[in-house]
This record gives C-alpha cells, structure tokens and sequence, in this order.
C-alpha cells in the first residue's frame, strides 16, 4: 500500500484510516481496460458539456455549484469522480474537494479548447474503438510493401501464428506462380485472423472449417468489426479458388472466377490489408468483457 500511495495511485488523507483512488489510477486501469475507459469517457464528455452550458449561462470563467440530480443519465457518485478525471486533464479546476452530492467547478484553459475542437475531445477521450487513435497499433498508410512488412510485424505482436503461416505460403504459391494456390492460403490467413480476434483458436487444430462470411457476421455481432464491414471479408469468397473450402454458393452463383496473377496479387493486398484492420480492432478492443 506503501508503494501504490507513493505511485500517487491511492490517496491516504493524513490522519484518516482510509484510502482513495486517484485519477492516476483510473488512468493507468483504462489502459489496460479500453472499454472501461469507453464507458467513463461518455460520463466526462457529458460532465464537460453540462459545466460548458453551465458557465455560458453564468459568469464566464466562475466557480460553478455542480448539484448531480437524480434524473441525471449518471449517478452521482460517477459524476463525482469524473470531474476529478477532468481536474487531473486540466479541463476542469475544483477548487475544493467536494462531495458527490454537490462540488465546485470551473471550466480550465484545456476544457474551453475541447468543447471548441472536437478533434481533440476524441482524441483526450475517445468512445470507441474507431475514435481510439492510442489503442491501436500503428501502421503504414497504403498498402504497398510498408505495408506488407507492418502487417507481419502486427500478426507477430498479436501471436496470430497460423494467419502467419498461411500468408507465408501464400508469399511461397505466388512466387512459383501457383495462382490458385496462392488465392487459397490468402482466404485462409483471413479466415485464421477472424478466429484468433474471435478467440476460436483452439477449433484451428481440427479440420471444421467456418465459412468466412458467417466468421465475419459472428465479428460484427462481438463489436469487432462494423457490421456493414462484413462485406468487405465475404468479398474473398467470390475469388477464392474452387478448389479450397468448396466453392461456395456465392462464387456458384456468380459463375467460376479465372484465377490469374491479378487475382493472387488482389487477394494478398486485401487479405493483409483485412488482417490490419482486424488486427488493429481487436487490439483496442481487449478487456472488453472485464469488469
């Protein structure tokens, strides 16, 4: 407790028996968890905006009595401590510490230029996965070889091994010029990457297979994916060889699809380019289920 009090991760008011949480410790947990940080963002930007409302209808730049109400979307408690989150972000200054049934606030320099830049509240207190630049692992712009090295960089920091390997064969197939070949490993590195983001591992060491489209639709229903995004993983199944997994009914609907060198090369920049966002996703999207 020493050591934790001395981190400034607990507050242990001189003379009392007890200890309080900072916002350094909410700060250093929502890094870890995102989605808490999600979930307390929302209380933050909602606490931000009614102090605005508030100091535009009063005295600009006063101290303001901020009294929680029990219509309020929050409880009391949680609007307390956000306003310390906000202290600590410069956005707010509380004059004194308050209670959660009533304190005093007023707007910082850092809270006036967030409610003016919307940029910059998403970016001090991102919603969501999409708005949650920090979460995500960084990676080249284009898909062009940059990017075809960051997503072997980004596969090995996740662990997704067989995505690995099947893109490796995949790299193999299109450099003897194996077209069909080639098409087959990218679909499966794909379909290897949805079940590593939707923890289905373990099913990778029996020959059961998932079609791609229903693994997509099962990533959009978990919040990995947008859920118009599963388009863009059921697109590989009109292209994949007829060889490998079955056709597919879509692929016999539309007609057998010539796999060429165009096709191999199309599917190893979609299929890395699929396996970033995936990736990326599913990065900043850990703990969700925490508590």
């Amino acid at each position: 407790m020493r050591r934790v009090t001395e981190a400034y991760l607990f507050d242990h008011p001189h003379g009392q028996r007890v200890y309080r949480a900072t916002p350094r410790l909410y700060e250093e947990y929502e890094r870890v968890d995102r989605a808490a940080a999600y979930r307390q963002n929302r209380i933050r930007r909602w606490i931000l905006e009614q102090v605005g409302e508030l100091d535009a209808n009063a005295k600009a730049g006063g101290v303001i009595r901020f009294n929680p109400d029990e219509t309020d979307p929050y409880p009391a408690a949680e609007q307390y401590i956000a306003a310390k989150v906000l202290a600590y972000e410069n956005c707010l200054e509380m004059p004194d510490d308050g209670k959660p049934a009533w304190f005093h606030v007023k707007l910082g320099s850092r809270g006036y230029e967030a409610l003016r830049d919307e940029k910059l509240i998403r970016r001090l207190f991102p919603i969501s996965v999409t708005e949650d630049e920090e979460a995500q692992i960084p990676v080249a712009p284009d898909v062009l070889r940059t990017v075809i090295t960051s997503c072997e960089q980004l596969l090995e920091e996740l662990g997704w091994k067989q995505a690995l390997v099947e893109l490796a064969r995949g790299d193999k197939e299109y450099g003897d010029e194996d077209w069909v070949n080639a098409v087959r490993e990218y679909y499966a590195a794909t379909e290897s990457g949805l079940k590593y983001a939707l923890g289905l591992e373990q099913e990778m060491e029996e020959d059961e297979r998932r079609p791609l489209q229903r693994l997509a639709g099962a990533a959009a229903q978990a919040g990995l994916i947008p859920p118009n995004y599963a388009a863009l993983y059921g697109y590989l199944d009109s292209i994949r060889s007829p060889r490998s997994h079955g056709g597919g009914r879509r692929a016999q609907s539309v007609g057998e699809i010539e796999v060429g060198k165009a096709e191999a090369l199309l599917l190893a920049n979609h299929a890395r380019a699929l396996l970033i966002y995936l990736g990326q996703r599913a990065s900043a999207t850990r703990g969700q289920d925490s508590p």
